[in-house]
């Protein structure tokens, strides 16, 4: 798994550095990523997800019930409604 990923990133940056020097049409970056992605889903590759690394940094009970369900964007906006306030005249 590991040269697959490995293979992934090397492939998503050469076609972004390659991309833009022969148009800038298109956002390189952009292509790229989407590029891989779909060459990812269509030959089904084995790869680690975001959720992968979380599980492996959880308890094992934890890890079980493991999701990414958007707590972080609630907490960011938690952050930011408490430091609103003080700013505003």
């Amino acid at each position: 798994m590991l040269y697959t990923m490995a293979a992934l990133i090397a492939i998503t940056l050469l076609l972004m550095h390659f991309l833009a020097k022969v148009t800038s049409a298109v956002l390189s970056n952009l292509v790229a990523i989407l590029v891989v992605t779909l060459a990812f889903i269509s030959l089904n590759l084995e790869a680690r997800t975001v959720i992968d690394y979380v599980r492996d940094m959880l308890a094992a009970e934890q890890a079980v019930i493991a999701t990414l369900k958007g707590e972080l964007a609630l907490l960011f906006l938690q952050c930011l409604l408490a430091y609103l306030p003080p700013m505003l005249p």
